[in-house]
């Protein structure tokens, strides 16, 4: 598709005068005619997403950096490149999910938590985490590896998860990285080892009970230890592989 200059332009300028006579309007319009043109303006605003959200992905999408030599895979997951929607949990039930790579989960009752992302305009997006009176005994965002890694994932490779964290005060992070390999699950549980606002989390596999067969699904718990009255910003997220020297 190619842009065709000064058409394009006027199409766009009276589809804007359009809309915005409708919205000065739309307090005095009758039932029927609302939802007519909310009919259309959702259909219109689906669109608009879509393109904006191609947009965020050329300016925000910089290739993460493979942090070693003999690195073979980085990926740095949807949350924090393009704008997603639903964009924000609100007492949000065990296991909901936030984009298409994220999940929540925890044993509260009467859950007073929030998991936002944050899209400005032009810059990346990150994850929020609010978190008021906690009447439960864990709190984990649980993170599904892509199938492109898990597919050729061995005993050789070493899995890094590198955080740039804000948090009001200081709260401690650990991670479980679980292999599902036919009817088991093998989990390594790491802490995180913070310099700053910078937190890294590593899994040599070599030391894991994982066999040689295929891995079949693989996905990391962050469990937030003590979390109560607390916000915890997950600034960005990068999860890479390298493989170990092998003597």
């Amino acid at each position: 598709m190619k842009l065709t200059g000064g058409l394009d332009e006027l199409a766009h300028r009276r589809a804007l005068k359009r809309w915005s006579r409708i919205a000065d309007a739309a307090p005095s319009l009758d039932a029927f005619s609302l939802r007519v043109l909310r009919g259309q303006a959702r259909l219109l605003r689906d669109r608009l997403d879509r393109v904006i959200a191609a947009a965020d992905t050329v300016e925000m999408d910089e290739p993460p950096r493979l942090p070693w030599p003999g690195g073979d895979w980085a990926w740095r997951p949807a949350l924090w490149k393009t704008a997603q929607r639903p964009a924000a949990l609100v007492a949000p039930d065990s296991g909901a999910a936030l984009g298409q790579d994220l999940k929540l989960f925890h044993d509260c009752a009467a859950p007073t938590i929030t998991l936002r992302q944050h899209a400005p305009a032009r810059q990346a997006p990150h994850v929020a985490l609010d978190i008021l009176d906690f009447d439960g005994s864990f709190l984990s965002l649980v993170l599904d590896l892509p199938d492109d890694a898990v597919a050729t994932l061995a005993r050789r490779h070493i899995l890094r998860v590198a955080l740039l964290t804000r948090a009001e005060r200081p709260v401690e992070i650990l991670a479980r990285l679980n292999l599902r390999q036919g009817p088991n699950t093998v989990q390594m549980v790491v802490e995180a080892e913070r310099s700053g606002e910078t937190t890294t989390l590593e899994f040599d596999l070599a030391y894991s009970d994982a066999t040689d067969k295929q891995v079949d699904g693989a996905w990391i718990d962050l469990i937030f230890d003590r979390p109560a009255m607390n916000r915890i910003e997950l600034c960005d997220l990068v999860v890479s592989r390298g493989t170990r020297h092998e003597m």
